[in-house]
């Protein structure tokens, strides 16, 4: 499989993710792009996706019935996960806070 194919089965997880999460609503995906440098009505008013000065390769905007607005990032692999993946996103969940954080491989993790 390549990443095109697997990015498209990723995007159908996600969006099958959201939709069995009754508090959360999908606003539209961003693929990657750098949410920070975007003109959009909703990210504009986000104070984290100002912080979010990267570039994930799938950004979710959602809507949350109690909390409003927030995102989701997934970097997907065709290849094993390694430290440098885990700690990349990690940085990024940090910096902005998002409601999920996913690392999608299909080769797992390496050793």
């Amino acid at each position: 499989m390549n990443k095109k194919e697997f990015g498209d089965e990723v995007i159908l997880w996600v969006t099958d993710f959201i939709a069995q999460n009754s508090e959360l609503e999908l606003v539209e995906l961003f693929h990657g792009k750098n949410i920070s440098r975007l003109s959009h009505n909703i990210l504009d008013t986000l104070p984290q996706s100002k912080l979010s000065d990267f570039i994930c390769d799938i950004v979710a905007l959602v809507k949350h019935k109690k909390d409003g607005y927030q995102l989701i990032f997934i970097n997907r692999y065709c290849r094993s996960v390694g430290l440098k993946d885990i700690g990349e996103m990690l940085i990024y969940a940090k910096l902005a806070k998002p409601a999920y954080a996913f690392l999608v491989s299909t080769h797992g993790h390496s050793n």
